[in-house]
C-alpha cells in the first residue's frame, strides 16, 4: 500500500507545486486503485528511503522553480489550470492531463529562455508571444505512449514489455530514426489547424512538441525508447527529417518554427534556429 497521504503532506517542501497543482493532486489521490501510478504523487511517495530520493527531489525542485518562472512571465497563467478544474474519475486520463500541463509549463520556460516576450496564455492555440518584432502563436503538444508503427523502435529485442522482462537495443540509423520523425510530423499535422484557424493576429505559428520528459519519467505515458533517444543524436536528426517532409508538402505556409522540447534543463531543439536568451 502506498503512502499517498504522506506524499501530499510533503508538498509543503515545494510551495509552487502546492499552489498551482495542489488541487489536482488532491483529486488525483482519490482516483483509481491505491497502487496506481499517480503523477508527482508517486515521486513524492518514493522520496523516503529510496535510492532515487535525490533525483526525485531535484526534479521536483526544478518544477517548483520553473513554475515560479512561468507564473512570473506568462500573462493569464492561472488560466492554464482553470480551463480544466476537474480531472474526472479515470487515473490514466488524470495523469495525462497533468503531464500535458507540465509540457505547457516547460514550454513557457523554454520560450522565455529563447528570448520571447509578452508570453500570454490564450487557450486555443495555447500561447501568443513576441520574438523581436514578430507575434507568434504557439501550440503545445506532448508525444504520448507508443502505438502502431511508433511502438516498433527496437533493432534488437529480448522478451516483451508485456511480460515485464524486456531488453531492447537501438542503433543509429535503425528503426528509431524512422519512427521519431513520423511522430513529430503527425503532431505538427494535428496541431497546425489550430494555429491556422486562430482569430488572433500573428506573423506565424510554432508547434512546440514535448518529448514527454519535461520533469518526470513516466514510462507508461511516453514513446517507447525515449530515454535512449535523448542520449543519442536521434532527436536532432528526427527533427531535421520531419521539417524537410513538412516543408516539402507546401501545406504549412503559416508554420514559423517547430520546437522539440527535451525537458528538464536540457536545450530545446528548434527548426529553423532562434536566438538564445542569456
Amino acid at each position: 500500500m502506498t503512502n499517498i497521504n504522506g506524499a501530499v503532506r510533503m508538498l509543503r517542501n515545494y510551495p509552487q507545486i502546492a499552489t498551482w497543482l495542489g488541487s489536482w493532486l488532491e483529486q488525483l489521490r482519490n482516483i483509481g486503485n491505491p497502487d496506481d501510478y499517480r503523477v508527482i504523487i508517486r515521486e513524492l511517495e518514493q522520496m523516503e528511503g529510496s535510492t532515487a530520493q535525490e533525483e526525485h527531489d531535484q526534479n521536483l525542485k526544478r518544477l517548483d522553480y520553473h513554475l515560479c518562472i512561468a507564473s512570473t512571465n506568462c500573462k493569464h497563467f492561472d488560466s492554464v489550470f482553470s480551463e480544466k478544474r476537474s480531472l474526472g474519475s479515470y487515473v490514466h486520463e488524470a495523469n495525462r492531463v497533468i503531464l500535458d500541463k507540465l509540457a505547457e509549463i516547460r514550454a513557457i520556460v523554454g520560450l522565455y529562455r529563447f528570448g520571447f516576450e509578452d508570453i500570454e496564455f490564450i487557450g486555443t492555440p495555447d500561447f501568443i508571444a513576441s520574438f523581436g518584432e514578430k507575434k507568434l502563436l504557439i501550440e503545445v503538444t506532448r508525444l504520448g505512449a507508443s502505438t502502431g508503427k511508433r511502438s516498433n523502435v527496437w533493432d534488437y529485442e529480448l522478451g516483451s514489455i508485456e511480460s515485464g522482462i524486456h531488453a531492447g537495443l537501438m542503433v543509429g540509423g535503425g528503426k528509431s530514426d524512422e519512427n521519431l520523425p513520423d511522430a513529430i510530423y503527425r503532431e505538427v499535422e494535428g496541431k497546425y489547424q489550430q494555429l491556422k484557424n486562430s482569430t488572433k493576429q500573428a506573423d506565424g505559428g510554432i508547434v512546440w512538441i514535448s518529448l514527454g520528459r519535461d520533469y518526470l519519467t513516466a514510462g507508461l505515458y511516453e514513446l517507447l525508447g525515449v530515454g535512449t533517444w535523448v542520449k543519442m543524436s536521434t532527436p536532432k536528426r528526427a527533427l531535421d527529417v520531419a521539417i524537410q517532409q513538412i516543408r516539402g508538402t507546401g501545406l504549412y505556409v503559416d508554420l514559423s518554427h517547430v520546437v522539440l522540447s527535451m525537458g528538464r534543463d536540457n536545450n530545446d531543439l528548434v527548426q529553423p534556429e532562434l536566438g538564445a536568451h542569456d
